[in-house]
Parts: C-alpha cells; sequence; structure tokens
C-alpha cells in the first residue's frame, strides 16, 4: 500500500485530534478549582480541567457562571437544573468541541430555571436520544444556542433536536446548522405553550435534511407558540403530514416570518393531506407576518394555510417563487451566486437586531438585505504587480550568475516536519500535518543517520506498537518478553511489552509476535479504535460503504472500525 506509513499517522493524529485522548487515573476524586480565579471554570475532554466532567461543572456553577470547553469529545448527557450559566466551546470551529451522548439520552436539560437565561455556543451536538428534545429539552428555562452544529438526534416525541416548554425568558436559536435529525413534531426544532415570560426567535441558521413523522419537517410550532423566524435557510426537510419546512399552528400578532429561503422541501407524498411542502400555518393569517421570503419546488405546494394552498405573494406581496440559485446543493453549499435572486431582495431587520449572516459576515453587504442564511460577500482580489527582476549580462550577451551578496534567500521553513525523504509539495496539509505531529511529539523523529522517515515504506507491527503506546501515554518499563520472537533489549520490547499489558495488542496462537509482519489499512484502524476505547456499539455496519468490503461473514470482525473511521472523516471511500 503506497505511503501507509503516512496513512497510519493521518488516521492516528486525526483521532487524537478529534478526540483529544489522555488516560485518566482511576479512583481519582473529582474536584472543581478555579484555579487561576477568572470566573470560568475550565473543562478538558482528557478530565485534567479545573473540572473533570461538564455535569461536575455545572454543579459547581452559581446562577450566571461561566464554563469553558477545551477541544476534544465529551460523551456526556447533562442537566442544568434550577439555574442558568454559559457553556463555551470553540466558536471559530465549532466541530472541535463535540458532545457525543452516545445514543445514552439527550445531550442537555435546561429546566426550572428563572431570572435568566442559559447560553450554549460553539459546539458540535450527535447521537442525543431523548423525547421531547433529542439533543436539548428546555423547560420553564430559556436559552440561547449561536453557533453550533446539530445532527443525527432523534425524539419519539416534539423536536428532534431542541424542544421549547414554557419558558421563563426570551430564547434564541441563531448562527447554528441543523441536519439529519429526526422528530415526530419537528424534526429539529420544537416548541409550544411558549407562556407569557418570553418568546422565541430562529434566525440565521441553516436547516436541512431533517425529517418529522407528523408535521414540521424542520420546525414546529405548536400551541400557544409564535415564534419569530428571520433569515433562515431549509432545504430538503420532510414530513410525513404537513408543513415539510415549517409548520405554524397558531396565528397570533407576535408571528413573524421573514428574509427566509424555503427549498425543495416536501409534505410527504403517501399521506393523504401532505399540506404545505415549505410552510403550512393551520390558522388564518391574519395577524401575523409572512414576508420576504423566498420559495422554491416545495411539494406539494409552496404554501398552504387556513384550508387551501396559497400563492406566496398571496400572504406577502414581497414574497417571491424563485429559484434562490446556490452555489452547490450536492455538497450542501447554500452560499449564494452572483446572480442570485436573493440578493438585496430581504427586508431590513436590524431593528430586530438581525445584524450579521450565519458565519458572522455583517448585514448588509449590499444596498439591502439578502434572503436566507447567507449574506452574499463580493470576492475581493488584491492584484500584486510582478517583480522585475533585472538579469546581468556580459557583452556576450551571457547572463552572470548572482553573487552571494545577491543571491535570494533559498531556505524554507517545511510545514512536513524535517525528515531529509520529505518533500512538502508531495503531500496534502492534512499529511504534512500529521508527518510534523508524530516528529513534534518525539515518535518519529528522523534522528537516526539518515534523518529519514521512509513514509512510502509499509510499518509493522513493532512501529505500529511503539506508536500507540507513545501517542496514547501508555507508561513502558523493563517487562520480560513473553513473547519467542521478541527478546529482550530490542528497541521494540518495552512497547510490544507496555501495550500487551493494556490489552491493546496480542500474539499468535504459536506464541509468537511477528514485529517485522507489516499491518494493513483494518488491522492499522481496529489497534487504534481499541486503544483509544471507542464505543462502536452505535455502528451501521448493514450498509454498503466500500466496493471491496462486502457484506459478507468474513468482513463482519472489521466492517465496524472501518465504518466508523469513514463517518467520523478518519477515512474515504475510494
Amino acid at each position: 500500500m503506497k505511503n501507509k506509513k503516512i496513512i497510519f499517522f493521518v488516521i492516528l493524529a486525526l483521532l487524537i485530534a478529534v478526540f483529544a485522548f489522555r488516560p485518566s487515573p482511576a479512583g481519582s476524586e473529582v474536584i472543581c478549582v478555579d484555579a487561576d480565579g477568572d470566573g470560568v471554570l475550565n473543562v478538558l475532554a482528557d478530565g485534567t480541567g479545573e473540572c473533570a466532567t461538564i455535569q461536575d461543572a455545572i454543579d459547581s456553577t452559581e446562577d450566571g457562571g461561566s464554563i469553558q470547553l477545551g477541544d476534544g469529545t465529551y460523551q456526556e448527557t447533562v442537566n442544568v437544573s434550577g439555574t442558568y450559566l454559559s457553556i463555551t466551546g470553540n466558536v471559530d470551529d465549532p466541530s472541535m468541541v463535540v458532545i457525543d451522548a452516545n445514543y445514552e439520552g439527550r445531550a442537555f436539560y435546561f429546566d426550572n430555571a428563572e431570572g435568566g437565561i442559559s447560553e450554549l455556543s460553539g459546539m458540535t451536538i450527535i447521537n442525543g436520544r431523548g423525547a421531547p428534545g433529542g439533543a436539548i429539552y428546555v423547560y420553564t428555562a430559556a436559552l440561547t444556542v449561536s453557533d453550533c452544529v446539530f445532527y443525527n438526534h432523534d425524539s419519539t416525541n416534539a423536536g428532534g433536536a431542541i424542544n421549547f416548554y414554557n419558558l421563563t425568558g426570551d430564547s434564541l436559536i441563531e448562527t447554528s446548522r441543523f441536519y439529519s435529525n429526526n422528530g415526530v413534531y419537528g424534526g429539529a426544532i420544537a416548541a409550544s405553550y411558549l407562556g407569557d415570560s418570553g418568546g422565541l426567535t430562529i434566525a440565521n441558521n441553516l436547516f436541512h435534511d431533517n425529517t418529522a413523522t407528523e408535521g414540521g419537517g424542520a420546525v414546529y410550532a405548536g400551541l400557544q407558540a409564535y415564534p419569530v423566524i428571520y433569515n433562515n435557510t431549509f432545504a430538503y426537510n420532510t414530513a410525513d403530514t404537513d408543513g415539510g419546512g415549517v409548520y405554524i399552528y397558531e396565528d397570533n400578532s407576535a408571528l413573524s416570518i421573514k428574509n427566509n429561503i424555503f427549498y425543495d422541501n416536501e409534505a410527504n407524498d403517501d399521506n393523504a393531506s401532505h399540506d404545505g411542502g415549505g410552510l403550512y400555518i393551520r390558522a388564518a393569517l391574519s395577524d401575523g407576518v409572512v414576508d420576504y421570503n423566498a420559495f422554491y419546488i416545495n411539494t406539494p405546494h409552496n404554501v398552504y394555510t387556513s384550508g387551501s394552498a396559497k400563492a406566496p405573494e398571496a400572504i406577502g406581496a414581497s414574497n417571491m417563487s424563485v429559484n434562490p440559485m446556490f452555489t452547490d446543493v450536492s455538497i450542501d453549499d447554500y452560499t449564494l451566486l452572483v446572480s442570485s435572486p436573493m440578493i438585496d431582495a430581504g427586508e431590513d431587520l436590524s431593528s430586530d437586531f438581525v445584524l450579521a449572516d450565519i458565519v458572522g459576515n455583517s448585514r448588509p453587504q449590499g444596498d439591502a438585505y439578502d434572503i436566507g442564511a447567507y449574506e452574499y460577500i463580493v470576492a475581493v482580489v488584491e492584484e500584486t504587480p510582478a517583480e522585475e527582476t533585472p538579469e546581468e549580462t556580459t557583452d556576450e550577451g551571457i547572463t552572470d550568475e548572482p553573487t552571494d551578496e545577491e543571491a535570494p534567500d533559498e531556505s524554507v521553513t517545511s510545514s512536513c516536519g524535517d525528515f531529509t525523504d520529505v518533500d512538502e509539495t508531495d503531500f496534502t496539509d492534512e499529511q504534512c500535518g500529521a508527518i510534523s505531529w508524530v516528529q513534534t511529539n518525539n515518535i518519529f523523529t528522523g534522528g537516526d543517520v539518515t534523518g529519514e522517515l521512509a513514509p512510502a515504506e509499509p510499518i509493522n507491527r513493532a512501529e505500529t506498537t511503539k506508536v500507540l503506546v507513545q501517542s496514547f501515554f501508555i507508561e513502558t518499563d523493563d517487562a520480560i518478553s513473553t513473547y519467542e520472537d521478541t527478546e529482550d533489549g530490542e528497541w521494540y520490547t518495552p512497547y510490544i511489552m507496555a501495550a500487551t499489558r493494556e490489552g491493546i495488542v496480542a500474539g499468535y496462537g504459536d506464541g509468537n509476535f511477528y514485529p517485522s509482519q507489516t499491518v494493513n489499512k483494518v488491522e492499522m484502524l481496529k489497534i487504534i479504535l481499541e486503544t483509544a476505547n471507542i464505543d462502536l456499539s452505535g455502528v451501521d455496519i448493514d450498509r454498503e460503504l466500500f466496493s471491496d468490503i462486502p457484506i459478507t461473514e468474513e468482513t463482519e470482525w472489521y466492517r465496524s472500525y472501518a465504518y466508523y473511521a469513514y463517518d467520523m472523516g478518519l477515512v474515504d471511500a475510494i
């Protein structure tokens, strides 16, 4: 396998980056101490922060407190009960902080908090299961969510990702992405009986590929819920009954739906009613406002309200039925092309505090607000004048070599480490990052006579074991080898014995370890994922992902490793 060693480094470096794995001391006492006195409790994914877990931090925080999460993956389901606080991850890159509910419940439950609003920002929340609220349930509380991603949540009740009930203050969902979530009512968000103490605003979000087995493929607003829905993009959401994009149960003067795109949403044809592919309003629309929205190819109707299908323009003079012209929906790129009719077609919502788009670009960029989650940004190309390099010629017309004083500096700071046989032009940025990582962490240093990495050479069992032991900070000792072909005193023996002690590797039935035997890709994945103690119980191995991995009894032992790595973006199908 070409560059097998590099493949191993990339997978391992990505796994370390994503999961920030470190072993936690057994039986350690949980203590929360604000060591730096900054008023913020820091939580790290490896358990070595000022609090060992998110729940510990919550339990140690008073009203209005702040919790900062470091990059990594947290497998927790937590309760915020009787208090309000802020929990912040990485707002610049929410993918770096992952809250994995691991199919064991909803990720967050906010309840019984008056006098303040909790805040959640800068994280990716996945694999939640709850009824109601697959990822978050807000009950007799208030919550602001910003710069978050919600993926693969399921509710057997309302709110595939988030459910709101009886708010104690104004709640806000903004600058977030919801996809592949499923609920009975509201594939992504549901709200009902919000009460008199707070309203719900949903602004500058992207909703795509969410499903509801009843109404509201993306958003469901039930009884006594009158949301403000501004500058969102709804695409490819599906409801089995009504409201493929959004379902509104009641009309009210507080209801306001403006500057949204409804694109190719569906109220399922398998149902007898299947009304309002884009927007379904059960009541007659007389008090609420639905205007400056764009509707395109929603099935079977763009808009359905109070017993009949309506043209979007009939319920709001500035609504449009037109192709929004996204950049590339095949890769979920819902930014606008330069020719998009959404540009400068929206209403000015600055008085409603809609001041930026989903990625933080200020609104408006042009003469008026754009419709949808993304404001169109004009590309700025800076022209750099070409440098003229004068040539020195002799009378014979032959170019002289530059002198030492004139010689340009040809030194290059390589992003691929300092191995003598590694040319950064031969590798992707991701591969270079992995190569640099193994050198920086003294796993492969190039410190031998040649200074080489030998990236094209296969990696053997001894080398693989050493990399894992060092990467996961497993202590080595002078244990005597228990394998017939692994002699005491060999460089690899301490690593092999440490990994054997931890149950990471094992020998063969003949008593040998075969340290020089090469490792194939699925063996790499098995060893890495088991070392990191990754739970693979939720991996669907009945899918056909790879052309060279058939669904057979022979491949069953490694499909979970390969499929998990694919789902997490550690490997690609070839």
